[in-house]
């Protein structure tokens, strides 16, 4: 078990200090902070603002929640406005974050954070990607931005065309995190099109789709719209024209992918 602390309806007036290294559960509700807050270098199992106006705010170098425990709720600051600074610097959210609801005045600070993905909204994510650009930190920024795109890859809010962007943003870059990621990806899949078209693995294909009618009509349609799209196209390879195309697509995506990856450790 570990302690709780609550604070309802009132009006602080003075600096407000919270000192913890045991875990304990803090929740405030209804609640103004005229001064500064300061919960430095505390070990919170649970913390939760709900309908307060705080002056500034700081919880640095904190610990929030357990690792390796997701059942924990994360940190809650639920309708709640800071007028002035609020600084999480150097804080760990191993319960997650949320900040949907909170009203920031000012660029919140949370270099050198650490926020897991589970029990984080997107929108968090977002907020905190938004907190490093505003202040030219781009490289940081784009970690956050990755998680953002993760979070909403798997929120179901999404229709299938931008679900599938992407889950292909995330296999073949992790959404611009891994520059090489994508350039693995071209090896692979000229090696696929090398073996297919050119190789041992073309008469194997050939035959596969010969055996089945209704291949063989899909296979047909598909190399004759493509020639009739893409006339006399050195690029495109006899009985796999179809494929060529999809091929070359995919090539034009993954150095896209590269380029940006790339971009994304300098600047957006």
């Amino acid at each position: 078990t570990f302690k709780q602390f609550t604070i309802k309806n009132c009006k602080v007036k003075n600096k407000f200090e919270f000192r913890s290294n045991e875990g304990e559960s803090f929740e405030v509700t209804n609640t103004n902070f005229e001064k500064h807050t300061d919960f430095y270098n505390s070990a919170i199992q649970y913390l939760k603002f709900n309908t307060c106006v705080v002056e500034s705010f700081s919880s640095e170098e904190c610990t929030f929640g357990e690792r390796l425990n997701n059942e924990l709720q994360p940190v809650n600051f639920e309708y709640v406005t800071f007028k002035s600074l609020a600084t999480f610097r150097g804080s760990k959210f191993f319960s997650g974050l949320n900040l949907d609801r909170a009203n920031f005045n000012d660029h919140p600070n949370f270099l050198n954070c650490e926020v897991i993905i589970d029990n984080t909204t997107s929108e968090t994510f977002r907020i905190i990607k938004n907190s490093f650009d505003q202040v030219g930190n781009y490289t940081e920024g784009n970690k956050y931005f990755a998680k953002e795109s993760e979070k909403l890859r798997g929120e179901g809010k999404w229709y299938y065309p931008s679900k599938f962007i992407l889950f292909f943003n995330f296999i073949t870059s992790n959404f611009g995190q891994f520059f090489w990621l994508p350039v693995l990806w071209l090896i692979y899949v000229s090696y696929f099109y090398y073996y297919v078209a050119f190789k041992v693995g073309r008469e194997a294909i050939l035959s596969f789709i010969e055996s089945s009618k209704c291949l063989l009509m899909i296979h047909k349609f598909s190399n004759n719209l493509t020639n009739l799209i893409f006339r006399n196209n050195d690029f495109i390879v006899k009985d796999f024209e179809f494929l060529s195309l999809i091929i070359y697509i995919l090539y034009a995506s993954l150095l896209w992918q590269t380029i940006v990856a790339i971009k994304r450790h300098t600047k957006r």
